[in-house]
């Protein structure tokens, strides 16, 4: 029901030791060989921490628009299934600090619109956006990860540093993502930290490199399909042909809720209550014959006058 990782011992260098436990989510179990255990068997919601470089670089190249287009996309598809919080970085007030962490939450859309434009100083404190980050996760669990985004380098403090610290928060449990915004990223650095946070790809460059939004959303959303972030959440619906389907109660897919008389409206996730737009059945309204508008939800839509 949970794995250990062996890693680096920041006090004797060249020494590893087993992390602390690090438990699997609900319904889901450890299996694997020593080096490659995992947990499986399920889905996860997870909590992600955004670190999102605002430093002035962000403004060249339209990255800052597509960043936060990229995350709207993200907040509108993983917002119910995944807890989201993000952390700015420089602060509004001192170059080489970050600013307050916005701990991660369902549907974080207000924390993310308060998050202020890039700042006129080109500092990227990264490993100040790192300080303080592994009290806002809680207990240890399997679905903890930071998301690094920046297109710079690290210019307050050793990249060294930077790498110790995402060790640390991997030997807890926490894995670190490191998205490279743009070829100027420093490449070597976002490696180093793909490598120590877990999530290193066998392909070269072996973080998420992305030029444009498109693929900065494919990266984000290659994040939620590596963390195994569950396919719904309580409460969602959606239609499948006549047929209204819920999410199950283990979050693990969708199954049938209802079977729809009179159809399925996929915009509203619900059963055409009263008619089927478009379909054969009229009402009268006088000498006037009424077909059913585009809700269903009743016979008030196109009228045709009868002889």
């Amino acid at each position: 029901f949970g794995y250990r990782i062996c890693g680096p011992v920041a006090a004797a260098p060249g020494c590893t030791a087993p992390s602390r436990r690090i438990p699997c989510g609900e319904g889901r179990a450890c299996a694997g060989e020593p080096g490659e255990a995992a947990c499986g068997g399920g889905c996860v919601t997870p909590e992600v921490l955004v670190l999102l470089d605002r430093s002035s670089s962000m403004l060249m190249g339209g990255r800052w628009a597509f960043a936060q287009a990229a995350l709207g996309t993200m907040l509108g598809e993983f917002g119910r299934r995944a807890r989201i919080g993000v952390r700015a970085f420089p602060s509004e007030a001192i170059a080489c600090a970050a600013g307050d962490i916005r701990a991660p939450a369902f549907e974080p859309d207000q924390a993310f619109a308060q998050v202020p434009e890039p700042a006129q100083a080109a500092q990227t404190p990264i490993l100040a956006a790192f300080d303080g980050v592994e009290p806002v996760f809680g207990d240890p669990n399997e679905g903890e990860a930071v998301v690094l985004i920046t297109d710079g380098d690290e210019t307050c403090a050793d990249e060294d540093g930077v790498v110790a610290r995402v060790e640390a928060l991997r030997a807890r449990g926490i894995r670190t993502f490191a998205v490279g915004i743009s070829r100027q990223a420093n490449g070597e650095l976002l490696e180093r930290i793909a490598v120590a946070g877990g999530t290193a790809t066998e392909a070269r460059p072996r973080y998420l490199l992305v030029e444009d939004e498109a693929q900065l959303a494919d990266a984000l959303a290659e994040v939620y399909a590596r963390l195994e972030v569950c396919p719904c959440a309580v409460g969602d619906r959606r239609c499948d042909g006549d047929d209204l389907l819920a999410c199950r109660a283990d979050l693990t897919g969708y199954e049938p809720a209802q079977a729809c008389e009179f159809g399925c409206d996929p915009d509203a996730a619900a059963c055409h209550p009263v008619c089927r737009p478009g379909g054969a059945a009229f009402a009268c309204d006088g000498d006037t014959q009424r077909a059913c508008n585009a809700t269903g939800a009743g016979f008030d839509g196109a009228a045709v006058e009868c002889e």
